[in-house]
């Protein structure tokens, strides 16, 4: 291409390397921030794929859906408005092969200590989704030994375990 002078070819580099920019880091803020799962004040803590089985409740037993897919895993917090407390944890599960595939779980402190008391957890509401997290961390980098399992049952009631395989027995966490 040819130029008049100097100052359109550094003009037409300027614009080429901005579009350039563009397409290699593009600008996701205004995206991120439509998000729903935001909305009511939530922001989040934890947003990666994580390998799950899926299987299905029926009225035969239950089948399996898909092993080891990769179910979009997003933990949020809100916290009071003093910004120092948090109130509610949501996990969110989404599907990227399936866009009606979409659960999501609250729980307030008094959901968590429910869910505490039947399982047996020594955490607290505060360290909740650190350890969710550390869990799915530990489904990505070890699928062998740690295994995530998503159920859909009856009626829409899901229910989301964490396996960890030992040489002795399994360790059912459920959710």
């Amino acid at each position: 291409m040819e130029y008049e002078n100097q100052n359109e070819r550094d003009d037409y580099n300027y614009k080429e390397d901005k579009l350039e920019d563009a397409i290699d880091k593009p600008n996701l803020s205004e995206v991120e921030s439509k998000d729903p799962s935001l909305e009511g004040g939530y922001k989040i803590l934890y947003n990666n794929e994580v390998p799950l089985d899926l299987k299905l409740e029926t009225k035969e037993g239950v089948k399996e859906i898909g092993s080891f897919q990769q179910i979009r895993f997003k933990i949020l917090s809100k916290v009071d408005n003093n910004e120092e407390h948090t109130t509610k944890i949501k996990i969110e599960l989404s599907w990227e092969n399936d866009l009606l595939f979409h659960y999501s779980n609250i729980a307030d402190e008094n959901a968590f200590l429910e869910l505490k008391k039947s399982q047996n957890l020594t955490i607290d509401f505060p360290k909740y989704p650190e350890v969710i997290q550390l869990i799915c961390e530990k489904c990505i980098k070890h699928p062998d030994i740690y295994i995530g399992e998503f159920t859909i049952k009856k009626e829409g009631i899901s229910q989301l375990q964490f396996i960890k395989v030992s040489d002795f027995k399994d360790l059912d966490i459920s959710f």
